[in-house]
């Protein structure tokens, strides 16, 4: 098994597999909690039993990161999406990998493009001139999130309270980060998520609230969109887990804590294993840390000095790979 394990190794740092180009897309299905959203004439409700509609919901996603092949990394620096609810598939490119392990990105513009021209792109760029506008003008930028609808706090059904919602400034630029297992054997790897608007405007006013520019309902928007599970890893492949609890009654491992600054613990179930190998693989594709196992549940500790960083925990048997999980060390 462990030459088998840095047969890999050896062919991911040395680039001796051959690797056939796939087309990498990502799906952005916009749902409103267990409801598809519909822009305009759906009705919602938030956690305050207050109903609402949205009629404009737009944002950018940039800087793009794929985690591949055992921790390598692809960056699209020149992929800009302009997302929407009319549109669910972007494609990002085509590349030689096989399995994608990560998926980071931002929301909002990078700050050089975010004070350029917009003119000075193609009519088709997602940062060239919109209708209705995503720039604010040279000095502010681009709008990193247009959000905008009406409200019924009369419940009347008159839906005539306006929230307005444009998040701009280079402060609000939000980094997102998910740990998403594909393994694909078709031409095309779908990355798939579906986006919650309803978690989106968790803790947000939306009667008669209009907030251009910076304020703390952009900043809680923004925030909501890193942390407050908007974004939901959606797989078509039913051996690839939506979530940790989809996993934890057939076979699962994880990290504790994550992100971690110092000794880790790995508790793991994998029903009818009895000889495994464990090991760490940071962001470079090195192996840090490896352990041998005879037991099919158990619980083994990481106690490495190890550098700030992203690392990829991987279960093997015999046969290939079990299971593999994105770790955060953050000293």
């Amino acid at each position: 098994m462990k030459k088998m394990i840095l047969s890999i190794g050896l062919c991911l740092l040395l680039g001796t597999c051959w690797v056939q180009a796939k087309t990498v897309n990502l799906h952005l299905t916009h749902v409103a909690g267990m409801d598809d959203f519909v822009l305009d004439t759906g009705v919602y409700e938030n956690a305050d039993n207050l109903t609402f509609k949205i009629t404009r919901l737009e944002y950018y996603i940039s800087e793009i990161q794929l985690v591949y092949d055992g921790g390598q990394t692809i960056d699209l620096e020149d992929v800009f999406l302009l997302v929407n609810t009319d549109q669910e598939v972007y494609e990002l490119g085509d590349f030689e990998v096989e399995n994608i392990e990560a998926i980071n990105f931002h929301i909002g513009v990078p700050e050089a493009e975010n004070h350029a021209d917009p003119s000075a792109w193609d009519a088709d760029h997602p940062l060239a001139p919109q209708n209705p506008s995503m720039h604010w003008g040279w000095t502010a930028g681009y709008r990193f999130i247009a959000l905008e609808g009406f409200s019924d706090p009369n419940q009347d059904q008159s839906f005539n309270s306006i929230f307005q919602f444009h998040a701009v400034s280079d402060d609000y630029y939000t980094d997102v980060s998910f740990s998403y297992v594909t393994n694909s054997e078709t031409e095309n790897i779908d990355i798939a998520f579906e986006v919650d608007v309803l978690k989106m405007l968790t803790g947000v006013n939306i009667v008669d609230n209009l907030v251009h520019g910076t304020g703390m309902d952009n900043r809680r928007i923004l925030t909501n969109m890193e942390s407050n599970d908007v974004f939901k890893a959606v797989s078509e492949d039913p051996d690839v887990p939506q979530s940790l609890g989809d996993t934890q009654q057939e076979s699962n491992f994880t990290f504790s804590p994550n992100p971690a600054s110092s000794v880790i613990q790995v508790p793991f179930y994998f029903p009818n294993q009895s000889s495994m190998q464990f090991c760490l693989i940071d962001i470079t594709g090195r192996m840090v840390f490896e352990q041998s196992l005879g037991q099919s549940s158990g619980s083994l500790t990481i106690a490495e000095d190890l550098n700030n960083g992203i690392y990829f925990g991987v279960f093997y048997n015999e046969k290939g790979m079990l299971a593999r999980k994105k770790l955060v060390i953050m000293q």
